[in-house]
């Protein structure tokens, strides 16, 4: 009953950050819990969702399915056989939420131009994967073509002998009688080859989930053109680990990103328990790490001196000087987002980054912290957390302890905190003296709604100012 209310037609259908809670009888509690944790378990997998049964002060009890950052979906069994499908969608649109994907790497790199892009984020992402690995193989097509490699061959040859004679097999035809029969492995140019199988089955794949596509004709009709260049390769389910892609012939150079993108549909897109059942794709994106890596490359295009993720090492010791063998030391690690260096000769103060896929700080109108992204018609700040702010002090004042501690000497360090954003909007900030060094703290807007590229070089402007300011008020 309670899933029948959750997932009418099979289909739990979710927001980020999303949270249900259904009152539930006390003594129905565990039975209730085991059947809608077994019937999401797909998306408990991918961490789409978590369940869990809570009681709250009155002493009710809930049953609580919860979403985090992680967008995607996933299906826990054929929908023909009572499976749930659920679907995470991101706050930002679906087309967004893909380009955002292909920049930070976590997507096949397809421009989809004037193309029909669906609007479903299930549909979008299997279009978006396929239509690019279609483009990968007509390039692949266009400059070389299917190639052969030599491959060890085995067959039962009649009366002759070629290549390596497999002895055991031959001696069992002997006690048949029929020595003539003659078991051999030799190499052979072949076109049915590892490469082209893999290739091949992707393909195979493809056509499938293309064909469950809304409006996937088209990419249906584009696949099944390419196979034709297949027809002398098997179609095989690939055993064991996929091929690796460093071990390719010389002559194989142009297979590379075909042969990645392959990789990328079979492991997404694959076939059900029963036979001809196609359970769709099972794909989860964690928008954290989606906004983070996205803005970093986008930045590197700008700034190549920015550098992700640098690891700075911090150290605690105790300090009960006097009994050195209770000394006590312990290491932590402070890893902002992104680190761009100063540069002492021009003025410049380094600038750290770190990235916030939190609500937009700019909004449409005054709303409850259950409220997300909205469009851009009227602007209201919602609240900053302060533990926002400490990070970004803290951030700060490690820098200028290191650049003090290796003699460059900064006038002082910008601290960003870019957060997403649906319109232009003005920033935020302060200052912080400490002697005769200064923080410059940013609260940042990217906007998202508009081209992703230039969101993020307004974004460096408006910072690389800041860290030009030398001797004046940020």
């Amino acid at each position: 009953m309670i899933l029948a209310a959750l997932a009418p037609n099979g289909v739990l259908d979710l927001t980020e950050h999303e949270t249900i809670a259904i009152n539930l009888k006390r003594a129905e509690s565990d039975e209730v819990l085991s059947e809608i944790a077994e019937a999401l378990s797909a998306g408990i997998a991918k961490g789409l969702v978590s369940v869990a049964v809570r009681t709250d002060a009155a002493g009710a009890v809930k049953l609580v399915i919860t979403t985090n950052s992680t967008v995607g979906f996933a299906s826990s069994g054929p929908r023909s056989a009572d499976g749930i499908f659920v679907r995470v969608r991101p706050k930002v649109g679906t087309r967004r939420m893909l380009e955002l994907a292909a920049l930070a790497g976590m997507l096949p790199n397809w421009t989809p131009g004037e193309a029909f892009l669906s609007e479903t984020p299930e549909d979008a992402l299997v279009e978006w994967t396929l239509r690019a690995y279609a483009q990968s193989l007509n390039y692949l097509l266009a400059a070389g073509g299917l190639r052969n490699t030599h491959e060890r061959i085995r067959r039962q040859l009649n009366g002759r002998l070629r290549g390596r004679l497999l002895v055991g097999p031959w001696l069992r035809n002997v006690a048949r009688g029929a020595p003539h029969h003659i078991p051999a492995e030799y190499p052979s140019l072949q076109r049915d080859n590892a490469s082209n199988r893999l290739l091949r089955w992707a393909l195979h794949l493809g056509i499938l989930a293309a064909r469950r596509l809304t409006n996937g004709k088209a990419v249906t009709e584009q696949l099944r053109r390419i196979e034709r260049h297949f027809g002398s390769v098997s179609v095989v389910c690939p055993k064991g680990p996929l091929l690796d892609l460093r071990s390719l012939p010389p002559n194989h150079r142009h297979y590379s990103e075909a042969l990645k993108l392959a990789h990328y549909v079979v492991e997404n897109i694959h076939l059900g328990g029963e036979a001809g059942d196609h359970q769709g794709t099972a794909i989860a994106l964690d928008m954290n790490q989606v906004y983070e890596r996205a803005f970093f490359q986008g930045l590197r295009m700008i700034e190549p001196m920015a550098v992700r993720q640098e690891a700075w090492t911090v150290t605690l010791t105790s300090l009960d000087a006097g009994s050195p063998g209770n000394h006590v030391k312990r290491l932590t690690r402070m890893i902002p987002d992104v680190y761009v260096s100063g540069d002492v000769g021009s003025g410049r103060m380094p600038v750290l980054i770190d990235t916030k896929w939190k609500k937009v700080i700019w909004q449409e109108q005054e709303v409850g912290e259950a409220d997300d992204l909205l469009g851009p018609a009227k602007s209201s700040l919602v609240r900053v957390r302060p533990e926002d702010l400490y990070q970004a002090t803290a951030y700060a004042l490690e820098a200028l302890q290191r650049s003090q501690a290796s003699s460059q000497l900064h006038e002082g360090c910008v601290t960003a905190l870019v957060y997403p954003s649906l319109d232009d909007t003005p920033s935020l900030g302060r200052e912080v003296k400490l002697g005769g060094s200064r923080i410059v703290v940013r609260l940042v807007g990217w906007n998202v709604s508009h081209d992703i590229r230039s969101g993020i070089e307004t974004v460096w402007r408006e910072l690389q100012a800041a860290a030009e300011r030398t001797g004046a008020r940020a």
